[in-house]
Order: C-alpha cells, then sequence, then structure tokens
C-alpha cells in the first residue's frame, strides 16, 4: 500500500481554501522538509514495521503469520487472518498468541487499520 493510500482520509479532510498550507503541514508532519519531498514520499510504500520490529518477527515460531491489536491496545499473533468481534481480533480456526510483552513497539498495528501480515505462506 502507498502512503497516498493510507493517509487518503487525511489529505481528503484538509479543507479546500487553505489546501497549500495544510499540506504543507502534513507533510512535515511526516518527516518531508519540502513539498516534493512530500509528493515522493506519498508513492513510497507504506512500511508497517521497523527494523527492529522486522527482527523481532523473524524470530518468532513460523506459524504465526499476521499481527493485531485489539481496541483496548492487547497484541496477538494468529496463525491465519484474524477478522473484527467488537472490540478485539479473533481467529476461529488456527492459533493465537497474546503478544504483549511488545505492545509498547509495533505503533503501526492500530484496531482501526485491522491485521497487518508479516510473513507469506511460502516464507520460512
Amino acid at each position: 500500500m502507498k502512503n497516498f493510500e493510507k493517509y487518503e482520509p487525511e489529505i481528503l479532510a484538509i479543507p479546500a481554501k487553505s489546501t497549500l498550507f495544510n499540506l504543507i503541514d502534513f507533510f512535515q508532519n511526516h518527516g518531508c522538509s519540502t513539498v516534493y519531498e512530500g509528493l515522493q514520499w506519498l508513492y513510497q510504500e507504506d512500511e508497517p514495521f521497523t527494523e527492529e520490529e522486522k527482527i523481532i518477527l523473524k524470530n518468532i515460531r513460523k506459524d504465526f503469520k499476521w499481527i493485531a491489536r485489539d481496541y483496548d491496545g492487547k497484541l496477538c499473533l494468529y496463525e491465519v487472518e484474524p477478522r473484527k468481534n467488537s472490540g478485539v481480533y479473533s481467529s476461529f480456526t488456527g492459533k493465537f498468541c497474546y503478544f504483549s510483552v511488545y505492545k509498547h513497539l509495533f505503533k503501526n498495528v492500530t484496531f482501526e487499520d485491522g491485521p497487518v501480515q508479516f510473513r507469506g505462506d511460502d516464507n520460512d
């Protein structure tokens, strides 16, 4: 997913009368110092994990492929893609595991955005 796809609702919420100034603020809030950098950033792939988080995920059991955060902030790993059920994610097939020791990390995994696949079926 490209950044412009992920942040589309925020971009569309910018008032039309002051679009340029608010767009510059939006870019600055995402680490871009110029409009040109901001436009380049919009077309980059959104990377959900930091390098440290990737190392952690690489070292967990291979049968877990999904990570999700419940409404109350609990972080869980899943074998199959979980579904939103009230304020939590659940999977009626496959295993799941609480991952609360790392709940202070994985800030890009949010309840609103849904579960994130971090390992494909063909990966070791």
